[in-house]
């Protein structure tokens, strides 16, 4: 685990002991899980040195369950307020969710920005800046069902064009 990852994970346990579960920090993990898997994402794309976002969800898992064993095993360490926990268990709720709304949406919007760039790759002819085979062959298996009709042409010699210099057999 990374250092923020680590002291975020160290805080929800103890104050899920602490507190128990009405004050809702032990939410934070939910939110903690996507957020490695997102930051190794980044790493990749950037060519960084990456956390393991596996390992870390399941130090993640290990220290969530540990404590919410404890606590509802033996009860939080001390007595608290029911408002003021009500009030934080809101506040965390909220948090949490922003998290995973915000990280999701960003993650997502990562994963179409690289599908559409691979598209690319794969239909446009990185020489020519034309439209390949493969674009064909999609838009074709697309248009089933409707009539269409597809005409090929051979240039003979076209490596002339391209080539003036070398000479044909």
């Amino acid at each position: 685990m990374d250092g923020i990852s680590l002291a975020d994970t160290i805080y929800m346990g103890v104050t899920t002991v602490c507190l128990g579960y009405s004050f809702g920090f032990h939410l934070y993990c939910m939110s903690m899980i996507p957020i490695m898997f997102v930051s190794e994402y980044m790493a990749y794309k950037i060519n960084k040195k990456s956390l393991k976002a596996v390992y870390v969800s399941l130090g993640v898992a290990v220290v969530y369950l540990v404590s919410t064993g404890y606590v509802s095993y033996f009860g939080p360490v001390y007595e608290r307020d029911e408002k003021v926990a009500s009030i934080f268990w809101l506040m965390n709720s909220i948090v949490v969710f922003a998290f995973l709304i915000f990280y999701t949406n960003w993650l997502i919007k990562l994963i179409i920005q690289s599908e559409e760039k691979l598209r690319e790759i794969a239909h446009i002819d990185k020489l020519t800046g034309l439209y390949n085979r493969h674009y064909m062959m999609e838009i074709l298996n697309s248009e089933k069902g409707s009539e269409r009709f597809l005409a090929i042409a051979d240039i003979d010699l076209f490596k002339n064009v391209n080539y003036p210099n070398l000479r044909s057999a």
